[in-house]
């Protein structure tokens, strides 16, 4: 991949890590109490379970898209926005976010293991990096959420820190 202008492997992995102005998306649900993550404060649309539900639902879309051909994306916007509003167990929500982490770090192996300049299967107009981009800044934009989310229930930072300002 060093042969590309750019390397775009390198501003991937940044925008999937805590590389910048990223924050390390591995690591914004650390500490959280299962119970909290069902709450909606005043004035926000989501939970931070239901962010990190529709992250996932467009992970493995993304995801899939890079693998095979036969995806599609959702019929309506609510459709991208799967599951409840807070998890029933703790078990339910243990689960969430080990599906969460597989995602990103297939995300990650995806970025290592081939060109990005290669088309992808599910569209073959599109390229590896622009999926790949484009699955970077949405996770990036929903961490923000979380973040936004956490400091409004007083659950921030994690317990290995954060940016606070």
């Amino acid at each position: 991949m060093s042969n590309h202008p750019f390397n775009p492997e390198n501003l991937l992995t940044n925008a999937l890590s805590a590389a910048g102005v990223h924050l390390d998306p591995r690591n914004v649900l650390d500490g959280l109490d299962w119970q909290d993550t069902g709450t909606i404060p005043r004035g926000m649309p989501h939970s931070i379970f239901q962010v990190v539900n529709h992250i996932i639902y467009w992970q493995d879309l993304f995801l899939s898209g890079l693998e095979r051909k036969d995806i599609a994306g959702p019929q309506h916007a609510k459709d991208g926005w799967p599951g409840a509003i807070q998890p029933a167990t703790l078990q339910e929500w243990e689960q969430v976010v080990e599906h969460y982490q597989t995602g990103l770090a297939r995300a990650h192996e995806a970025v290592r293991s081939a060109d990005p300049l290669h088309r992808v299967p599910a569209r073959a107009e599109t390229k590896r990096i622009d999926v790949l981009t484009t699955l970077a800044l949405h996770t990036s934009y929903h961490v923000g959420q979380i973040v936004l989310i956490r400091r409004m229930l007083g659950a921030w930072p994690p317990p290995g820190g954060g940016h606070t300002w």
